[in-house]
């Protein structure tokens, strides 16, 4: 083993990477779902799929703002407390539909469906025509390619 002594902080933790392997059936089912929705999100745009790995290091992606990288994070393990986490609880099942539509809300709801949401309605537009400044045809947006923005 290594000596408390001789190591520093970078060593052990790379050590206890090491030591912690993750297994393809503990890893939650919305993580498994949106992890694929983003590597076929890329093999469509690239023509290549990229592996599982090169994924999730590109969400820890130095060059881009802590924010979004939490944000697609969240997103691709499926944490945020939408949908179905409301449904199970009683009292609270009204915060699982969407209030502007009646639709059962969800991310992909959110950020590509709901044409009453202000990604929707507002933000995407906006986008859009920032996009086409630069002279490329403005992508299909899908949730897929949301979850993949940290790899293009």
């Amino acid at each position: 083993g290594l000596h408390l002594a001789v190591g520093s902080q970078c060593i052990f933790h790379q050590a206890l990477i090491a030591c912690h392997t993750v297994r393809d059936p503990e890893i939650k089912r919305q993580t498994r779902i949106n992890l694929a929705l983003a590597q076929h999100a890329m093999r469509c745009l690239w023509g290549t799929t990229p592996p599982a790995p090169e994924v999730w290091k590109s969400v820890r992606n130095m060059d881009l703002p802590r924010n979004p990288c939490d944000f697609l994070w969240k997103n691709l393990h499926g944490c945020y407390k939408i949908s179905k986490y409301w449904l199970k609880i009683s009292l609270y099942e009204m915060r699982g539909t969407c209030l502007l539509c009646s639709k059962t809300e969800s991310m992909p709801h959110i950020l590509t469906k709901s044409m009453h949401s202000p990604f929707c309605a507002i933000i995407w537009p906006l986008a859009e025509c920032l996009w086409s400044m630069c002279g490329s045809q403005w992508p299909i947006m899908s949730f897929g390619r949301i979850l993949s923005t940290s790899l293009v």
